[in-house]
């Protein structure tokens, strides 16, 4: 699947990346169609684009990297979200996708994750999906003392 794909459905889309030059990248490829929000745009640039992504027919996407876009930012328009780089955390990769999950979201949001073989994103997502195994089970109750959630990972990580 690449990002083309998705917006020929005519939805809306929200791109997460960590890198500036891949939001830049990004930007360059899809400039008429995209706003972004990274740490080199202004606050009020910042209010203008979301409000444009949010409102604006021909704005389909939005770009934007992973931190500055992580809080206070409602993006329901969009119910398509993309992680071309990914977090080291599960919470964070949660927290990136609630962007979409508001109240006022009517439909149901569908994550991609553009990764290639070989690279350290599958590494990432290997260890987000443990992590988050990791967790579950702690917040269960289901993961004994003896277990440490570092140990388990460093074990993972060596296989």
């Amino acid at each position: 699947m690449e990002i083309k794909d998705l917006l020929k459905s005519g939805e809306k889309l929200v791109i997460f990346a960590h890198h500036i030059f891949v939001i830049n990248a990004l930007m360059d490829v899809f400039k008429n169609i995209a706003v972004k929000i990274d740490g080199s745009v202004s606050a009020m640039q910042r209010d203008k684009n979301i409000q444009a992504f949010q409102t604006n027919k021909s704005i389909p996407l939005i770009i934007g990297n992973i931190q500055a876009m992580g809080i206070l930012i409602t993006l329901t328009a969009a119910s398509n979200v993309v992680h071309v780089e990914l977090p080291w955390t599960p919470g964070k990769l949660a927290q990136d996708e609630d962007r979409l999950h508001r109240i006022t979201q009517t439909k149901s949001v569908t994550s991609y994750f553009l990764l290639a073989r070989d690279t350290i994103e599958e590494k990432i997502i290997h260890i987000l999906d443990r992590k988050q195994k990791i967790s579950d089970q702690i917040i269960d109750g289901r993961l004994s003392e003896k277990e440490s959630m570092l140990s388990e990972l460093i074990n993972d990580y060596l296989k």
